[in-house]
């Protein structure tokens, strides 16, 4: 998927998977494009170089509320979101068994299994539990649970859960993907 040629694109609600490339096997943005990429899943994709999203050539994508898992680079670093050239805005996700984590770019309220460090963020294990539409809904012991800055209504989220038994988002946001209500 990507983001090209100022391009103001909403990327939400996708699980985006098992996907492999050259580079930038789930996401990249460039060429001055400012999308917002909010709500997905994006996991277990591999590229040889930079695998989750890439951003680059001053592009200045808004990332909120996304959990990216499990993507390895084949060779290189980047795993989660590599950056050159660009500033992202990077809030409220779940960074965990990637390569590198963040490479090049900083972010706020996240959980991250890197030492990368920043206003809000957390490096313990999010604690995935098995749910009804997927694997990687949060343990009601996660320390993503009421991680996050702001409050789930304020990002949209309140009617939709992180949680195994579909109990809605509430209060202060949870950190990463929230997967729809059964």
């Amino acid at each position: 998927m990507g983001c090209w040629d100022l391009s103001e694109a909403m990327i939400e609600g996708n699980v985006i998977a098992y996907n492999s490339a050259f580079s930038a096997a789930a996401i990249d943005c460039s060429w001055e494009s400012s999308p917002t990429i909010f709500n997905n899943l994006i996991f277990s994709n591999s590229a040889y170089y930079d695998t989750g999203i890439v951003c680059s050539i001053e592009s200045s994508p808004t990332i909120l509320n996304n959990t990216i898992v499990n993507n390895m680079p084949m060779e290189g670093e980047g795993g989660g979101i590599t950056a050159q050239e660009c500033s992202p805005v990077i809030v409220n996700c779940i960074f965990w068994g990637n390569g590198d984590d963040l490479l090049g770019c900083a972010a706020s309220y996240c959980c991250i299994e890197d030492e990368d460090f920043g206003e809000g963020n957390i490096h313990d294990d999010p604690i995935f539990a098995m749910g009804p539409l997927g694997d990687c809904y949060l343990d009601p012991e996660s320390p993503c649970v009421d991680a996050g800055r702001g409050s789930a209504g304020e990002a949209g989220l309140d009617t939709r859960t992180t949680q195994v038994d579909g109990t809605p988002d509430s209060g202060t946001v949870d950190m990463g993907f929230h997967y729809p209500v059964p």
